[in-house]
């Protein structure tokens, strides 16, 4: 598909013309737009150019919608002579794109969307309706497919890139774009744990970035909270968590979410049942004038006592029956489990016999009770509990992003 300099029939197609055109189409209201025609006028088209890199020679055709039209977009004529018309884009702007037929050979998909093009319109021509893709996306796509490298841009902006992304998933155009790609990408990678980065999991799986879209994937899963439809929100604010993803993705980051959850839930209240059900003291009991067991109750009435109490203020307390309905984030939930103030091994003993408060010293250090605090035993299970979250990807979204490596040459 070469481009060829558009033929200049006649004086209103010249270059001084075409310019004097274009000025008057950006100068034409206060808004820097001309103003449609009104209803019942010609037809006819308006041509102007718009400048590229090459000179006067690679000029791309422009052409300005009548009234005629259902909605006011731009014509970009890509091939001089195509037979084709792709109408592109939606409320966010139209584009007329006029291409070879040769599209058709860029991917099978490609081939379906040449097939369901029909005449329409007065001149006949074939049009297909693209009402979904980002039209200045595809425009930039139809470039490098037209050989028109010159146009293509270095950098990206992050909505620019998620079109690309959606526009090579939906017609398998990833080998296309592989000069381009890896710098378009470089941009944006140190920033993708921001706020407003989300959508990037997307684009980490049509490009197959594995490492980006686990790193984001389980980002979200940690710091993500839920609102009361159980929605997951962007973190940081109270905005649903919503847009372009991989099928499934959302659904694997609240199933990891839940599941960590759980994990901390069952070893906090597994924690304190072991307490009831038996001493949990670490220090052993020298005291020769009392039972080897006094000492060591005491020590673990004293930690489960301070964990209830503890988790109670928390709201962990009566035990949380279902960890789904945990609004906050995993990683709020694990620092108010391991923010517990150190427990220490009172020295003084009450006798509960005699309901004195006896002068009776621990025989046991109570250095030798550091041990036992309940509160930093939790705090190394929950910290091992978060190094051991799986990913929050299925099988299927793997697969498919390692085969979207394959393509580009990344490593796995």
């Amino acid at each position: 598909m070469g481009h060829h300099t558009p033929p200049a029939k006649d004086d209103h197609l010249r270059p001084a013309t075409l310019l004097h055109k274009f000025t008057q189409f950006i100068d034409g209201d206060s808004a820097g737009r001309t103003s449609p025609a009104a209803p019942g006028t010609s037809g006819d088209l308006d041509v102007i150019y718009e400048d590229g890199e090459g000179g006067d020679d690679r000029r791309e055709p422009l052409m300005r919608t009548s009234s005629l039209e259902s909605k006011s977009y731009v014509v970009n004529v890509i091939e001089p002579g195509g037979t084709l018309a792709l109408i592109v884009g939606g409320d966010r702007g139209v584009r007329k794109l006029i291409v070879s037929t040769a599209v058709k050979k860029l991917s099978p998909r490609w081939k379906d969307v040449v097939a369901r093009s029909k005449r329409e319109g007065f001149r006949g021509e074939k049009r297909v309706r693209l009402s979904d893709d980002d039209a200045d996306m595809m425009l930039l796509v139809m470039h490098i497919a037209h050989h028109l490298y010159e146009r293509v841009p270095k950098t990206l902006d992050f909505d620019q890139l998620l079109g690309i992304a959606r526009i090579c998933n939906r017609y398998d155009m990833n080998s296309m774009i592989i000069p381009f790609v890896a710098d378009w990408m470089a941009l944006h990678q140190p920033k993708i744990l921001r706020v407003g980065y989300e959508q990037w999991l997307y684009i980490a799986h049509q490009f197959g970035k594995e490492a980006d879209y686990l790193r984001l994937a389980k980002h979200l899963a940690f710091y993500c909270r839920i609102n009361a439809e159980k929605q997951l929100l962007v973190p940081g604010t109270d905005r649903v968590l919503d847009g372009c993803f991989p099928e499934g993705c959302l659904a694997a980051i609240r199933h990891v979410r839940v599941k960590t959850l759980v994990s901390f839930l069952e070893t906090m209240y597994s924690q304190v049942t072991r307490m009831v059900d038996g001493n949990s003291c670490e220090a052993g009991d020298t005291a020769q004038s009392l039972p080897e067991t006094d000492e060591r109750t005491m020590c673990t009435l004293y930690n489960h006592g301070f964990m209830i109490r503890y988790f109670k203020m928390q709201g962990y307390w009566p035990p949380v029956p279902n960890a789904g309905v945990i609004e906050e984030s995993v990683l709020e939930v694990a620092h108010r489990l391991t923010d517990i103030p150190p427990i220490h091994m009172p020295s003084l003993r009450h006798d509960s016999v005699t309901s004195k408060v006896a002068s009776i010293q621990s025989t046991t250090p109570p250095s030798q009770h550091e041990a036992c605090d309940a509160g930093k035993i939790l705090k190394v299970k929950i910290k091992k509990l978060i190094e051991a979250t799986e990913a929050p990807v299925e099988a299927h979204t793997l697969e498919e992003m390692r085969s979207n490596a394959r393509k580009f040459g990344w490593e796995t």
